[in-house]
């Protein structure tokens, strides 16, 4: 078919369709914002929690209206349990009952955070992590750079009691960035 529309024409009519599409665009997410309000709204001890309700430490973002799917961390292991002790100290959670000498699992006793399972298999570690953990002791920015510092260097120090291993001191400018780590078995994380 054949537009005999001249380019102003055309250009007016892509305009308005775009103008249009736009304007339902900003009223799809003003009604999911306010949607995603009236459902973080702290429950009524008569109503108990609406859905999509986030009994989080801190508030969910505003265009949440689903829980995440629960997920676990899987990790291969020359000595599973050992190093489920290491990161269950590292991070606060507690070792999983129930695991055979073969595996171990850890979760957050809060039940926030992520299970991470382990898995004894035959072949130690021989390249360098694709995926690692960060540690994240400061919180959320923004930071007071020196009180993160410490922060940073006492959580360093204390997993090298664990049996961790200091690998390097990464600075952003003049303020410590994050600290390398290895793993009782040699997996790199950050301390940041």
């Amino acid at each position: 078919m054949v537009d005999f529309r001249s380019d102003k024409e055309r250009t007016d009519a892509s305009t308005r369709r775009s103008a249009k599409e736009a304007r339902k665009q900003t009223a799809l997410l003003t009604a999911q914002l306010e949607h995603a309000k009236a459902q973080s709204a702290a429950p009524t001890p008569s109503q108990g929690p609406p859905p999509g309700w986030f009994p989080l430490r801190r508030s969910p973002p505003p265009y949440a209206v689903v829980l995440a799917t629960h997920w676990t961390l899987g990790c291969d292991a020359a000595d599973p349990h050992r190093v489920a002790a290491f990161w269950a100290a590292a991070l606060g959670y507690v070792v999983e009952p129930g695991y055979d000498p073969d595996g171990a699992s850890i979760v957050d006793s809060d039940g926030v955070g992520p299970a991470i399972g382990f898995l004894r298999v035959p072949e130690g570690k021989t390249a360098k992590n694709r995926m690692h953990i960060d540690i994240r002791v400061a919180g959320e920015p923004p930071w007071d750079m020196a009180e993160r510092e410490e922060l940073i260097r006492a959580k360093a120090a204390e997993l090298v009691t664990l049996g961790a291993a200091n690998v390097r001191e990464e600075f952003y400018g003049a303020h410590l960035g994050h600290v390398v780590m290895l793993d009782p078995e040699g997996n790199e994380f950050c301390v940041a």
